[in-house]
C-alpha cells in the first residue's frame, strides 16, 4: 500500500548476499500478521528451501513463547529445576500455536508455495529438550487455507496435507552432543543432576527416514521424507526433515478411508482419533486366550490383526535394534470388511547404533534391560505395565502371538526372507550412501549453525553445554560409517540371535533356487518372488521354506530337480545339509 507518515522508504540499493529476507508486520488492534518474501540470488542450495516468518519473540531461546526455556525453570539460586528434557519449559506447552508465513522454494524452480499456517513445537524428548527443535505446521481456514498443497514427496502420490512436520531428526541430532550426561553415565564427562541418560549419539540426521525407506515395499505405513533447508525470520536454521504427520488425515489421504471412520491408536490404548474400544478388546482377547488354539488364532487374524503387517512391523524394529519400542501407532477402519489393525512405522531414531553400543548395551543391561538380542528384549514377560523400556505390557502382543506355532513359523520365515532381500547388506549400504549424499553438501554449514558457538551467539547457553568433540563434517562422516558397519554386520548377528532365542539346534542352510528356463517359469520362496535365476539365500534348517513353481502362460511345470524331485508345484524344501539346491523344471 502507499506509505503513510510512519513509513520509511529507501531508494538506496540493497546489497544482496546469499539470502535476503524482506519482512513486514501489519499490526491491527487484535492481531498481528507476518508477511514475507524471500529473494535467492546465486544460491547453490541443492535442497528445497523453506522460509518462515513469525514474531521473533516466539523463538527467543530464553523466554520465547514457543521455543523458550523460561525463567521459571531456575531457582532463586540459579539452579535448574527438573532434568532433561525439561518438561516444564515453554517448549513443552503443547497447546501453544502461532501464525507464521510459510514459503517453499524448489531447487532451480524458485517459489512454489506461499501460505500462512499454524506453527507448534512438535515431538517428545528428541525435540523439545534440544537446542534445535522440531515444528509442526497446520493448514487452518482461519489462516486462509485449509490444505497445504505441494508435492513435498516426489515418490508419493499425495500432494495435499492437513499438516506436515519439520523434524530435527529426533534423537538422531547433533544436540545430543550439547546435552550434559546424568548419573550413572560417566563416559562423556562429569554428570549433572539435570542431564540425560542418553548423550553423544552417532547423529546422521537421516536414520529414521532411512529405516522407514527400507520397508516401504512391505505395505507398512511409512512417512514421506525430504530434507530441506530452513530460514526462520531470515536466519539460517539448517537442515530439517519434511515429514508426513501420522494422523487420521494421513490415513484418509493414503488409504482412501474417511477420517471419521478411523480408530487411530497411539501407545497402548490412547485413541488419537475414533475409539480405543476395539484395540482394548484385541489386547484383552490375545492376553486371556491361548494363541496356540487354532480357533482363537483365526479369530485374531479375522477380526483384530493384519498378521503379515504386524510381523513386518516388529521385524523392522528388531532389525534396526531400536530398543525404544513404545513409539507405536496403529489404525483400523471401523466399518467395512477389513477391520484389522495396521501398524505404522515411525520414530526409529534409536536404530543402527545411534547410541554407542560399547557404552549403552552394558549401561542398559545394568540399569534397565539387555537389548543386545532384540528377540529376547522384545519378549520380556516381566511386569504387567507398559513402563520403559520393555515392561511386560509393552511386549504383550508379540509375546502372546509367538505362543502360536503358526505365527512363530510365519515370523521366523519372514525374518529369513527380509534378511535375504530388503535387509540384505548391499541394499542397505546403497540406501545409506544415497541418503547421506543428498545432505552432505549442507552438513558443514548446518553443524556450524547448531554448534555451541552457533547457539551461544544467539543467546542460548544453559542448560546446554559445549560439545565434547567438534561438530564437523568429519565427525558426521564417522557417524555415517557407524551406520554402514551396522548394516554389514546385522544380518549375520540377527540370524544368530534368532537361533539363540528360539533354540534352533540345526543352524542355517544356504538355499539355491533356479528355473530351468526363466522365460517359461519362475519360483516363489515363502514371501519372495525370485527374479534372479539362480538365486541364493540363507534359511533356518528348523523351519524349512516353502517353494512354489509358477509357470508362465503357455508353459507348464514338470518337476523339481536336485535336492527335491517332487512333481508338486508347491513343496516344503527339506534342509538336510548346510547347502541345498533345487531347480524348477518347466516346459
Amino acid at each position: 500500500s502507499e506509505p503513510d507518515s510512519s513509513s520509511t522508504v529507501s531508494s538506496d540499493p540493497i546489497e544482496i548476499s546469499e539470502t535476503t529476507v524482506i519482512r513486514a508486520m501489519v499490526v491491527g488492534s487484535h492481531s498481528s500478521r507476518v508477511v514475507t518474501h524471500t529473494y535467492f540470488v546465486g544460491t547453490d542450495h541443492e535442497l528445497p528451501v523453506i522460509s518462515m516468518a513469525a514474531d521473533p519473540d516466539h523463538f527467543d531461546f530464553a523466554e520465547g513463547y514457543l521455543y523458550g526455556f523460561g525463567d521459571h525453570m531456575f531457582t532463586a539460586g540459579g539452579n535448574i529445576i527438573g532434568n532433561f528434557p525439561y518438561s516444564a519449559s515453554n517448549a513443552w506447552k503443547r497447546n501453544r500455536e502461532v501464525e507464521a508465513s510459510f514459503e517453499v522454494y524448489e531447487p532451480g524452480d524458485g517459489e512454489k508455495l506461499r501460505i500462512n499456517v499454524g506453527l507448534k513445537i512438535f515431538g517428545g524428548w528428541g525435540s523439545r529438550g534440544y537446542a534445535q527443535k522440531s515444528m509442526a505446521l497446520f493448514a487452518r481456514s482461519e489462516y486462509g487455507y485449509g490444505k497445504i498443497r505441494h508435492p513435498f514427496f516426489p515418490n508419493k502420490a499425495v500432494d495435499s496435507f492437513e499438516s506436515i512436520v519439520l523434524r530435527n531428526s529426533g534423537n538422531d541430532n547433533q544436540s545430543t552432543w550439547l546435552t550434559y550426561p546424568r548419573p550413572p553415565i560417566r563416559e562423556f564427562g562429569t554428570p549433572v543432576s539435570h542431564g540425560s541418560y542418553f548423550v553423544n549419539g552417532n547423529f546422521t540426521m537421516f536414520r529414521d527416514a532411512m529405516m522407514q525407506s527400507l520397508v516401504e515395499e512391505t505395505g507398512l505405513d511409512t512417512q514421506g521424507y525430504r530434507p530441506a533447508v530452513l530460514y526462520l525470520n531470515g536466519d539460517y536454521w539448517g537442515i530439517y526433515n519434511i515429514r508426513e504427520k501420522f494422523s487420521e488425515h494421513y490415513v484418509e489421504s493414503t488409504h482412501d478411508v474417511p477420517a471419521d471412520d478411523i480408530d487411530l491408536i497411539e501407545g497402548y490404548g490412547s485413541a488419537n482419533s475414533g475409539s480405543s474400544s476395539a484395540y482394548n478388546l484385541m489386547r484383552n482377547f490375545i492376553q486371556s486366550r491361548p494363541m496356540n488354539n487354532s480357533v482363537y488364532y483365526q479369530t485374531v487374524q479375522d477380526f483384530y490383526l493384519d498378521i503379515d503387517n504386524f510381523i513386518d512391523y516388529h521385524l523392522a524394529v528388531i532389525y534396526g535394534q531400536n530398543f525404544d519400542i513404545g513409539n507405536i501407532k496403529c489404525w483400523r477402519q471401523r466399518s467395512g470388511v477389513d477391520r484389522q489393525f495396521h501398524w505404522m512405522l515411525y520414530d526409529q531414531d534409536y536404530s543402527f547404533n545411534l547410541w554407542k553400543p560399547d557404552v549403552y548395551i552394558p549401561a542398559m543391561r545394568r540399569d534397565y534391560s539387555d537389548y543386545e538380542n532384540m528377540f529376547a528384549f522384545y519378549t520380556n514377560p516381566v511386569g504387567s505395565g507398559t513402563g520403559w523400556p520393555n515392561s511386560g505390557g509393552r511386549t504383550l502382543l508379540l509375546r502372546e502371538m509367538l505362543e502360536s506355532d503358526e505365527f512363530e513359523n510365519s515370523f521366523v520365515q519372514r525374518c529369513a526372507d527380509l534378511l535375504n532381500t530388503l535387509f540384505e547388506s548391499e541394499r542397505v549400504l546403497a540406501r545409506i550412501d544415497t541418503m547421506a549424499g543428498v545432505i552432505r553438501p549442507e552438513m558443514g554449514r548446518h553443524l556450524s549453525r547448531w554448534s555451541w558457538e552457533g547457539i551461544q551467539s544467539r543467546g542460548f547457553g544453559i542448560p546446554h553445554k559445549e560439545e565434547d568433540e567438534p561438530l564437523t563434517v568429519a565427525h558426521w562422516e564417522s557417524n555415517v560409517e557407524s551406520m554402514r558397519e551396522f548394516a554389514r554386520a546385522r544380518p549375520d548377528k540377527l540370524r544368530q540371535d534368532l537361533i539363540d532365542h528360539f533354540n534352533l539346534s540345526k543352524g542355517l542352510a544356504a538355499v539355491t533356487v533356479a528355473s530351468s528356463d526363466p522365460s517359461k517359469g519362475t519360483v516363489h520362496i515363502n514371501t519372495i518372488d525370485l527374479e534372479a535365476s539362480p538365486w541364493t539365500g540363507q534359511y533356518f534348517r528348523d523351519f524349512p521354506p516353502t517353494l512354489t513353481a509358477k509357470p508362465k502362460e503357455g508353459a507348464s511345470f514338470v518337476r523339481w530337480s536336485g535336492d527335491s524331485t517332487s512333481s508338486s508345484p508347491t513343496i516344503e524344501l527339506p534342509l538336510n545339509g548346510a547347502s541345498v539346491s533345487v531347480i524348477a523344471i518347466f516346459e
